[in-house]
């Protein structure tokens, strides 16, 4: 079996995170880095995945920062609305809309939306109440430090940093991993509908580089996902929906039989990028508008 190697920006040296937790540690910043590294993909693994099996994930931060500094815009309606809240009633379902309102969050605040980005907080802090996770938010004590700094990026920032902490330490202690899965599998969802979205009008190109970069992680997250038992009926859905989205792109002319891909060169047919975006849309929909 072949392995194929992705040469794409280094997004994630990019979307570096620095958390500050007191006395005189650097603030949370986004750091730029246009170095290359070689992403590869193994097509086989030796062991078989368990349920606690852990795969590298980026935050949704992270994820939102990747779109933003390759000069990502903000547009009005995109993002999840918080009255959908109410809409999601089993625990997967409030997972997955929690990756959701995650990443939108990190997309309204690394463009400046304050009142937005407040808006999908009080979501946030709903839904990790309605899975258990309120204590996440430190007794209120985050999201009143979320709320007061709103105008300052790098305070704000710091309180995300801060809650991401506190899931995984949550997750950890609870040996839940597989809640973790579910919420970045929302979390991924809801970046690509963001990108497909907010670069509708933009060059093919640019549209390429931008959803290809992401299509690296998806392996991963298929991976992860296949790890979650007790999958109900919309997660199972959503699951084989990503499965066919890795196959198709993995498939397509201008990916199949490389060794070798430059996600800065890579270009993808219009008809291809528009068939990756209407099945990303087509997921995004399930998740936030559930039957």
């Amino acid at each position: 079996m072949k392995k194929l190697k992705f040469i794409l920006p280094l997004f994630f040296g990019v979307a570096t995170i620095f958390s500050a937790c007191g006395g005189g540690e650097e603030a949370p910043k986004v750091e730029e880095n246009t170095t290359d590294f070689e992403y590869t993909a193994e097509e086989e693994v030796e062991d078989e995945p368990t349920e606690q099996t852990q795969y590298f994930l980026p935050s949704a931060l992270q994820i939102g920062s990747v779109f933003q500094k390759s000069g990502l815009q903000y547009f009005d309606g995109i993002v999840n609305s918080p009255m959908n809240v109410e809409k999601y009633e089993s625990k997967n379902a409030k997972l997955l809309n929690f990756g959701t309102y995650s990443a939108d969050l990190a997309y309204c605040v690394l463009n400046g939306q304050n009142q937005v980005a407040l808006n999908q907080m009080k979501a946030l802090r709903e839904l990790a109440a309605g899975v258990g996770m309120q204590s996440i938010f430190n007794s209120e004590a985050l999201f009143g430090k979320f709320e007061r700094n709103l105008g300052n990026q790098d305070s704000v920032i710091e309180v995300m940093v801060q809650i991401q902490e506190n899931v995984d330490m949550f997750i950890d202690d609870n040996n839940m991993q597989s809640m973790a899965n579910i919420i970045f599998a929302g979390a991924w969802i809801e970046g690509m509908y963001i990108g497909v979205k907010a670069t509708s009008d933009e060059p093919e190109s640019k549209i390429t580089g931008r959803l290809a970069e992401q299509m690296v992680i998806l392996d991963n997250l298929v991976k992860a996902l296949g790890t979650v038992e007790n999958k109900t009926e919309d997660l199972s859905n959503i699951e084989k929906q990503l499965v066919d989205l890795r196959n198709y792109f993995n498939g397509l002319e201008e990916i199949k039989g490389k060794d070798q891909i430059n996600f800065k060169e890579i270009e993808i047919s219009i008809d291809h990028l528009r068939s990756i975006a209407d099945r990303v849309v087509k997921m995004r929909t399930q998740i936030v508008q559930p039957v």
